[in-house]
């Protein structure tokens, strides 16, 4: 008998059986003749166990760097990786990668060049996390792990690994990932003092309502969005059922005594269930009220009515005709213009009229010629000259409130504070505006009228003044009339007072400001006397007394410091002068974490709209709840 050596590394996986002609697998139990070499035995692991071909020390060497998402859901997991295996087969000899041309030749060059990885248990929670990681950032179905094309990718990126099933997805790794996350989460949300919530429901496409509500607060001087729910209900939405809804929720989680404010959409409903069920205060999605002041300027002209019929008219038009849709797009590439659609008014989106008649304007001259050019009979009537004039005097008016609901819509810049200045700005912009026709004219005063009526009271709004007073860009000068600042900078005062009394340490010491904090009080100069009165009016405003309390003081010393440029983060100064006004840098972050709007409630409605399409309609809620917060908060 031949003797054997164990210097190859397929002895450490075989073993010879007794009779010493034959040995056996120990990865699967399979038995070989023993011809006295390991050609065979070899070739049993490069076609079966590739990863036992893998090099210790190539082991060690190479790291997974795809942690980021394991720390989130379970124990960092680090692992071997190899190269790409695109890369591995460029490396190869010309006569090996050329093999592309034939599937299965191209596959067998890929086993036989790339070093496979062993799958470690931690290497495969890794690979788990990831798959998670897949079906929360893109929005797959779960459903993906049994799809045919998936499984072949990973297949053949790593043979030893296998894809855990749609039933070990959803009713294991998702939720181990969720409440991981969610512990961390609501760790944070209980070491706030203050905090505000956004909510809104949702119909999905198989008629099921959901409630989706959204934590805001400052920590370490950054704006934080945590989504805390979506949840499927079954009730009705009126505000007693939405009250017991939200209470469930907050209590839940623990915080229903930190809110400050619960932020909604103007439906009657809502407002009720947050004065009424929760007794909590009630903020305006402002967004949504700008849009309703669009909405009631456009119904009360009775001249525009007609064309935005037209308008909408001609949108659908091009929308349904397959052959007048190509044709304008064709005669744009022909202008040498940039091949755009046209836009459908929807009336649950906002400033979809706008985007309309603005998109129709753009296309007016290949638009024109199309129609010029159609036979169809069902073609719609082109807008005339004087139509034409009119949609552009409505496309200029209507601009300002693009740009408003655009700076009040970010969940990642302070928007409470911008409320005030920026009616301010929208009021004084629009006077500015110039239209030529009769029916511009009689958009502008309307849309004036309307933000009189629907936002003007926003400016002796408590919650809106303090955030306003405490943002250091704004401060009084925000305020539209001098009556409201004052009224602003005495609500302050008062709370301020309040907290001071509460304190049972001593009362903080008053710090005295250096010199580049303090605004320079303007000098009164002698110009012929056309500026006297004015210096006078201002040094006079300047040096009054304020009563000598501590809260008193600690305020006008906040006013006194120089007015932050618009463009700066006001977070950034409140952590610099924290150590200054702490009882004040508390209250900013009380009030400057408002959000303006309930935009981020909707925009976790619009992901759910991915999520619940034809081929995820059958999706739990529960399922539905875990993604959507993974996506948002991880």
């Amino acid at each position: 008998m031949r003797s054997y050596t164990r210097k190859s590394i397929v002895w450490n996986y075989f073993e010879m059986r007794q009779d010493k002609q034959s040995v056996m697998c120990n990865i699967c139990k399979k038995q070989y003749k023993y011809y006295g070499n390991t050609t065979n035995l070899k070739e049993h692991l490069k076609r079966l166990h590739p990863a036992a071909l893998v090099k210790k020390e190539d082991q060690s060497a190479k790291k997974s760097t795809t942690q980021g998402y394991a720390e989130k859901c379970t124990t960092p997991a680090t692992a071997a990786s190899s190269s790409s295996n695109l890369n591995r087969i460029k490396n190869k000899p010309a006569e090996t990668s050329i093999c592309t041309t034939n599937v299965k030749r191209a596959r067998q060059s890929v086993e036989d060049s790339a070093e496979v990885i062993l799958i470690t248990e931690e290497y495969r929670q890794l690979l788990d996390n990831l798959v998670v990681k897949l079906v929360v950032t893109d929005f797959q179905p779960l459903s993906i792990v049994e799809d045919r094309g998936f499984k072949e990718l990973v297949a053949n990126l790593n043979p030893n690994y296998s894809l855990p099933s749609k039933k070990t997805l959803s009713k294991q790794l998702l939720p181990q990932c969720y409440y991981k996350l969610y512990a961390g989460l609501i760790e944070k949300l209980h070491s706030q003092d203050h905090m505000s919530i956004t909510t809104d429901y949702w119909t999905s496409n198989t008629e099921k309502a959901y409630i989706s509500v959204t934590a805001h607060f400052i920590q370490d001087w950054k704006l934080h969005a945590i989504t805390l729910a979506i949840r499927e209900v079954s009730v009705s939405n009126n505000s007693e059922d939405t009250g017991a809804v939200l209470k469930d929720i907050l209590d839940e989680v623990g915080v229903f005594d930190k809110v400050v404010t619960i932020v909604t959409n103007n439906a009657e409903n809502m407002k009720q269930a947050v004065l009424n069920d929760l007794n909590k205060h009630h903020h305006p999605c402002v967004a949504h009220t700008v849009n309703l002041c669009v909405n009631d300027a456009l119904d009360s002209i009775k001249g525009l009515s007609p064309i935005l019929t037209k308008c909408r008219l001609l949108v659908g038009h091009f929308k349904l005709c397959t052959l007048s849709y190509r044709k304008l797009h064709q005669k744009q590439e022909e202008m040498g213009l940039q091949a755009l659609g046209l836009k459908r008014e929807v009336p649950t989106l906002w400033n979809s009229t706008y985007l309309m008649m603005e998109r129709l304007l753009r296309l007016k001259q290949p638009l024109s010629i199309v129609l010029a050019e159609l036979t169809l009979e069902s073609a719609p009537n082109n807008l005339s000259g004087s139509e034409w004039a009119i949609v552009t005097d409505c496309v200029v008016a209507l601009k300002p409130f693009i740009t408003i609901t655009e700076e009040l819509a970010s969940e990642k810049y302070v928007t409470m504070s911008k409320i005030v200045p920026l009616i301010k700005g929208l009021q004084f912009t629009l006077r500015l505006v110039s239209v030529d026709t009769f029916v511009g004219e009689q958009l502008k005063e309307s849309l004036l009228d309307a933000i009189s009526n629907r936002l003007g009271y926003l400016e002796v709004n408590k919650m809106v003044a303090k955030a306003t007073i405490l943002d250091p860009r704004f401060k009084t000068a925000g305020f539209g009339i001098d009556s409201n600042a004052r009224t602003a900078q005495d609500w302050l005062t008062e709370e301020l007072a309040i907290i001071l009394e509460n304190k049972t340490e001593d009362a903080p010491e008053v710090i005295e400001l250096t010199e580049d904090m303090v605004e320079t009080k303007p000098q009164i100069v002698d110009e012929g006397n056309l500026w006297l009165h004015f210096d006078q009016k201002v040094a006079n405003a300047s040096s009054v007394e304020e009563p000598n309390s501590m809260s008193a003081i600690m305020v006008k010393q906040y006013f006194e410091t120089k007015l932050l440029p618009r463009k700066d983060d006001p977070l950034m100064y409140w952590k610099d002068h924290e150590r200054f006004f702490p009882e004040l840098a508390n209250l900013a972050k009380k009030y400057l974490s408002i959000p303006a709007t309930s935009i981020p409630a909707e925009r976790l409605f619009s992901k759910s709209g991915y999520m619940l399409n034809e081929r995820r309609s059958r999706l739990p809620s529960k399922n539905l709840n875990e993604i959507l917060f993974l996506n948002a908060n991880m």
